[in-house]
């Protein structure tokens, strides 16, 4: 089914019309939790990260139909998570936690695959206030990546 939110920007409408049950017991990790987190409007969020959040629960639902040639790695996800946590803080040398969105950007960035196992983004626009921890998740994405 497509959908198109162009016209009514109601994205939280959307996705109560729709059955994601089964996508919401078959991946628990903490990217699709916040996904669901914010379309069930637990954690308060801007437009956009309402759609990126609609459109990670869509294409779960979509991965391995014809025409769709990406894969949610929840395995890679996991493994960068850990990478992540223990992962010291420059200013303190102690890992920092990672909070919920910084999770869910990096569940995005590294879990989702193309068929050749290649990344399916490539590129992300992270703006958050001052002391947010970007330069952090950032350094752990990049060390990730090379």
């Amino acid at each position: 089914m497509r959908i198109d939110l162009t016209q009514t920007h109601d994205v939280i409408g959307t996705y109560q019309s729709l059955d994601c049950s089964e996508v919401r017991q078959q991946y628990t990790d903490p990217g699709t939790k916040y996904a669901f987190e914010v379309l069930d409007e637990k954690v308060t969020a801007g437009y956009l990260i309402k759609l990126a959040a609609f459109r990670h629960i869509r294409d779960l639902q979509r991965q391995g139909s014809v025409g769709f040639p990406f894969a949610y790695s929840v395995k890679r996800v996991d493994q960068v998570l850990k990478f992540a946590s223990i992962c010291p803080n420059v200013d303190t040398g102690e890992p920092t936690k990672l909070m919920p969105w910084q999770k869910f950007i990096m569940a995005m960035l590294i879990g989702w695959r193309n068929d050749d196992g290649g990344k399916r983004f490539s590129r992300a626009i992270v703006s958050v206030a001052r002391g947010q921890g970007k330069t952090y998740l950032m350094a752990i994405i990049t060390a990730i990546v090379i």
